[in-house]
């Protein structure tokens, strides 16, 4: 993901419970930390709780105007559920980057392009194979013409009535199934599911 200097940044995020994985209110509000190019930095960062839903926190900064081309923003959650404190990072992005070329090459930029384009919508589906907590097929609800461009997206459940709803996890393969129209993707372990995805289970690429 792209962005620039002075740029506002709104992200949402959920907590779940230790034990169950299901979505809990944190014990207290939790706290965000902006940091640059592997550095903590001293940005504020508001975090908000969704009126009238459980678990569901907005964070929101400004990138700082000092950040120049290439620099890197990570966006860290700390949260406590349960008297269990956990830490993530929920965005991430580059500022500045030109994609005319990357490294010389006009191919990975147009597969970083492809990757930046809008969300991708779908249903996990399990007629055609076995789904575990880091592997599931899904059909997208738009096309998509690079398996590449999946890779190094996250993959959100975004169904309240969902067990996952509210998990995320990284993609690090992707393949099209052409004969069943299916996408085969591939978690990386460290995020992976609490549960494991049941069809029809609604999931949102970004």
């Amino acid at each position: 993901m792209n962005i620039t200097a002075g740029q506002p940044v709104t992200r949402s995020f959920f907590t779940h419970h230790p034990s169950t994985g299901a979505i809990t209110d944190a014990d207290a509000l939790p706290t965000g930390t902006l940091r640059a190019n592997g550095t903590d930095t001293a940005v504020t960062v508001t975090i908000t709780k969704t009126s009238a839903k459980t678990g569901d926190y907005t964070a929101s900064f400004t990138v700082p105007s000092s950040w120049a081309q290439g620099d890197i923003g990570e966006l860290l959650i700390n949260a406590t559920v349960n008297a269990i404190a956990s830490k993530a990072a929920i965005w991430s992005a580059v500022v500045g980057v030109n994609v005319t070329q990357i490294a010389g090459h006009e191919g990975a930029a147009n597969t970083l392009r492809e990757a930046l384009k809008s969300e991708i919508t779908g249903t996990v589906a399990t007629a055609n194979s076995t789904p575990t907590v880091t592997f599931f097929a899904f059909t997208a609800d738009q096309s998509i013409t690079k398996n590449d461009a999946l890779i190094g997206r996250r993959v959100y459940f975004n169904d309240e009535a969902n067990v996952l709803y509210g998990q995320v996890g990284i993609i690090t393969a992707a393949q099209y199934d052409g004969v069943n129209d299916e996408y085969k993707l591939t978690l990386d372990n460290t995020t992976q599911l609490t549960n494991v995805p049941a069809s029809g289970d609604k999931i949102v690429i970004a």
